[in-house]
């Protein structure tokens, strides 16, 4: 853990049916809400398992302070934290999408 977080300040959660057995993840949206969720899970053991992820889902759209509040956030805690971004390839919207695309099915939600 980072040395200037006092977890103690921040409310317990402990999902139901938690075990060690399993790996979570928590999905940072990059904001102050998410980042309190995420201190709620760390005082509830969350950090105790290893395989656990933080992850944050990289639109490119995020203003850059949301940037540099993950990386801040990142450092305080200790943990790492995932990084996760979509990126469509030319062969992938070709052939998948544009392939089998009817604006027909779109308008009648098929």
């Amino acid at each position: 853990m980072g040395n200037n977080i006092d977890l103690s300040k921040f409310k317990t959660y402990v999902p139901s049916g938690r075990t060690n057995d399993i790996t979570e993840v928590i999905s940072l949206s990059g904001g102050r809400s998410s980042a309190y969720n995420l201190m709620m899970l760390l005082n509830g053991g969350f950090s105790n398992n290893p395989n656990n992820i933080i992850s944050f889902q990289n639109t490119g759209k995020e203003d850059e302070t949301c940037y540099i509040f993950l990386k801040e956030l990142e450092q305080e805690i200790g943990l790492p934290i995932t990084w996760l971004e979509y990126s469509l390839t030319e062969k992938f919207t070709n052939d998948l999408i544009w392939s089998s695309f009817s604006y027909e099915k779109f308008i009648n939600g098929e």
